[in-house]
């Protein structure tokens, strides 16, 4: 989203708005007897991507 943002691609809607580096995102489901193999894969893509910390520094 950095790249994007300096780029010019994507545009900040509320400049005085920052996120907490140190917020964390949360991955809500219905139950956890749902737990199918999709969702198992996106949790693991999920903590692979947030495992060097937010993408969304910049």
């Amino acid at each position: 989203m950095g790249e994007d943002l300096a780029a010019g691609r994507l545009v900040r809607v509320l400049p005085q708005w920052q996120l907490d580096v140190a917020a964390g995102i949360y991955l809500v489901r219905p139950t956890a007897r749902l737990n199918t193999a999709a969702l198992v894969a996106f949790k693991a893509w999920l903590e692979a991507r947030f495992e060097a910390g937010a993408p969304w520094r910049l």
